[in-house]
């Protein structure tokens, strides 16, 4: 008698852990390539006034520039995703436009591909950058956004309201320090830093002040995710990459939130709590990039 309700409590606990895996893998989110979708970004721009001053040096007389700041101001920029264009291939890509709120300008920004093994690629005029790629597997070496020697740590799968989506995180073999988890991907978003921008794109890259020809001014810009959107319905928010696990493969149980204010550099180590000062260079806090100089 006792063995049969040992196995009925048993057949009961399975029945309750295939149903909610069913119901996880059934609604995965993986709609990418909609109209209408839309990723906000972060987009802080700060604006100086450079006075000139000249040293004699080795080579000759240099000039160099001290700084003011004049303004700091934050402004919602973002990447819809509007129309196809095929390329000869027959390839249906998908047309994204940048808004730059600052400029108060809109443009056609790169076209966006995804195929049937889970590779979402940027296509701009510096070339072809690859966003993501799914078909990876744990333990698969990969140097994708992050040009780091990186290796994938987990794949899991996480809810965000009503919706579950597929994630996949990297760290760095050669500085694995803690969770050591360098960048994070989910399944039709992108990654939690640029999402649908390549690394290298000007206003993310161009963290030092810099001369703007077309402004007309020294700026420093930084523009980093935010949320993403299916017209007006929000999808997610960068915290929700940092969400608790509901399925994995892998180390999943590396996965867990940051320190509230502590800082780590690009390599996923923390070097500091907010309050200690720190060396010229990029810094991570609570998932935002920023410049020490």
């Amino acid at each position: 008698m006792i063995d049969m309700q040992k196995r009925f409590i048993l057949a009961a606990i399975l029945a309750v852990v295939s149903l909610n895996i069913i119901q996880a893998q059934s609604g995965v989110y993986d709609t990418f390539l909609k109209d209408g979708k839309r990723w906000v970004f972060s987009h802080r721009v700060y604006e100086y006034e450079a006075t000139p001053y000249e040293l004699e040096g080795s080579d000759g007389t240099e000039t160099f520039y001290t700084f003011e700041l004049l303004s700091d101001s934050v402004y919602n920029s973002y990447v819809t995703l509007q129309g196809d264009s095929v390329n000869p291939a027959g390839v249906v890509l998908k047309k994204a436009y940048f808004t730059d709120a600052y400029r108060d300008t809109t443009y056609l920004r790169e076209l966006i591909s995804v195929d049937d093994r889970g590779r979402m690629r940027m296509i701009d005029e510096k070339g072809v950058h690859t966003g993501y790629n799914f078909g990876l597997e744990v333990g698969d070496a990969c140097n994708v956004p992050n040009p780091l020697s990186l290796q994938v740590k987990y794949k899991d799968t996480i809810q965000v309201g009503e919706r579950y989506f597929e994630r996949m995180g990297f760290y760095s073999p050669q500085e694995y320090q803690g969770d050591g988890i360098v960048v994070r991907w989910i399944r039709g978003i992108g990654d939690e830093f640029n999402a649908v921008l390549p690394p290298d794109y000007g206003p993310v890259t161009q963290q030092n002040i810099h001369y703007s020809e077309p402004d007309g001014k020294w700026l420093r810009e930084i523009l980093t995710f935010h949320s993403c959107y299916d017209g007006d319905e929000l999808l997610l928010s960068v915290d929700d990459f940092w969400n608790h696990s509901v399925s994995s493969v892998g180390e999943a149980s590396l996965i867990r939130p940051r320190s509230v204010d502590a800082v780590y550099d690009l390599q996923g180590r923390k070097v500091s709590n907010a309050d200690l000062q720190l060396p010229r260079g990029v810094y991570i806090q609570n998932g935002r990039k920023f410049v020490v100089k």
